[in-house]
């Protein structure tokens, strides 16, 4: 099997990949899949595991298939995940850099949007004849939806091992449920966060990120040496591109208090 370079990912990233791919979970589901490009990363790392990609976007879903088709061990479906099970309208934004983003929720800073109905789906619906073995993995990016999402799969938390999913520090969609809140229903299901890893732009550290949640009843010691390492890592580049960039931009102030040292003769 190829070898999966995880290296320059962020740790919320790495760290999910690196326990599906020691403990190979009975289902992963990647919800926003988009085209696919997690689900297929993950599949080669745990190759044991059932993947169910659920996109919601029609042209998502047409690429998202065709990107598929060699294997039996992920399926595809065309359907949203939230809490209810209905027929929901699906926001589609036109965005220079992201030609797939959509979600449920209004984008505050996209007033104009495409709107599609399609069906809606729990995922404690969808999964209503997991054994209580069976141990779940979820890679959620649904633009704003987390929670709506996490609502849905309330019968099957027991089930929920590992849980990846995009978060927001500062309101991006109306009606969303931000980071501090999803930790608070996570906190009183029994799961604790053990990274969270900012998204990184040009314009520094975003109030986008990604959080990594794990069922505290299946947390191993062995898991632990797995998270350790890379969350360390990832705390000191995160430092080190603090201090870059302060240098970057105080460097000519800097360098006059330096000067003015010299001449003082401090």
């Amino acid at each position: 099997m190829a070898q999966i370079n995880i290296q320059y990912l962020p740790a919320a990233s790495k760290i999910f990949r690196k326990l599906i791919a020691k403990s190979n979970p009975k289902i992963i589901c990647d919800i926003g899949s988009r085209f696919g490009e997690d689900t297929l990363i993950n599949y080669k790392l745990s190759p044991k595991s059932q993947f169910y990609c659920f996109e919601a976007n029609p042209d998502n879903f047409k690429k998202l298939c065709e990107n598929i088709v060699d294997t039996s061990k992920i399926s595809a479906i065309h359907k949203i995940v939230c809490d209810k099970v209905d027929i929901i309208n699906l926001n589609v934004y036109e965005k220079r850099d992201n030609k797939g983003l959509s979600s449920i929720k209004n984008r505050i800073s996209h007033k104009s949007a495409k709107t599609y109905p399609v069906e809606s789906v729990r995922l404690d619906h969808f999964f209503s004849e997991l054994k209580k073995s069976d141990n779940v993995a979820l890679w959620i990016d649904v633009e704003g939806a987390t929670y709506d999402v996490l609502v849905g799969a309330e019968l099957i938390f027991s089930n929920l091992w590992l849980i990846h999913c995009e978060v927001e520090n500062r309101p991006m969609f109306s009606n969303s449920a931000l980071r501090s809140e999803i930790k608070q229903f996570f906190k009183i299901k029994g799961f604790r966060e053990i990274c969270y890893s900012p998204h990184i732009t040009e314009q520094g550290i975003s109030s986008i990120g990604d959080s990594l949640f794990i069922n505290e009843n299946m947390l191993s010691m062995r898991d632990w040496m797995t998270i350790i390492l890379p969350l360390l890592k990832e705390k000191y580049d995160l430092l080190k591109g603090r201090v870059f960039r302060f240098l970057k931009l105080n460097l000519p102030f800097l360098i006059r208090i330096w000067e003015w040292l010299k001449r003082e003769k401090f």
